[in-house]
């Protein structure tokens, strides 16, 4: 069972910041990259009752809207997404969230797929969130 005090640490909004090696994409696409990096926007609020909503911009300015679900255990938060722009959403794998010492940071990692037409490997993507004050 996780205690009232660890749950309340998660709960509240939280601000994204993204993040990945910009140097481990190919050589073309890393100005863009770091481009799209300053332009992209994202943040999650996690209720008690756990839902969670998560608004995110991509370097084009368009916003999209995930809700759903959130547990917690230890310092994993799972999220399982429910709606995206307000659609069902099924068959996504839940999503974790790890919680940083001390509850002041929550770090996702999102695997990206390769470009196979280039054979390429595209990094992970880290999104460390600080809670707003």
């Amino acid at each position: 069972m996780v205690s009232v005090a660890a749950l309340a640490e998660v709960s509240g909004t939280w601000i994204g910041k993204i993040q990945t090696d910009v140097s481990k994409f190919p050589e073309k696409y890393r100005a863009q990259v770091q481009a799209g990096l300053g332009k992209s926007k994202v943040s999650m609020t996690f209720k008690p009752n756990h839902t969670f909503t998560s608004v995110g911009s991509g370097p084009d300015g368009v916003s999209h809207v995930s809700a759903g679900t959130w547990t917690q255990k230890g310092n994993i938060v799972i999220l399982v997404t429910k709606t995206f722009d307000g659609k069902p959403r099924a068959g996504d794998p839940p999503r974790n969230i790890v919680v940083g010492k001390g509850g002041k940071t929550l770090v996702m990692t999102m695997l990206t797929k390769s470009n196979s037409k280039e054979g390429t490997v595209v990094p992970p993507v880290n999104i460390v969130f600080s809670k707003k004050s």
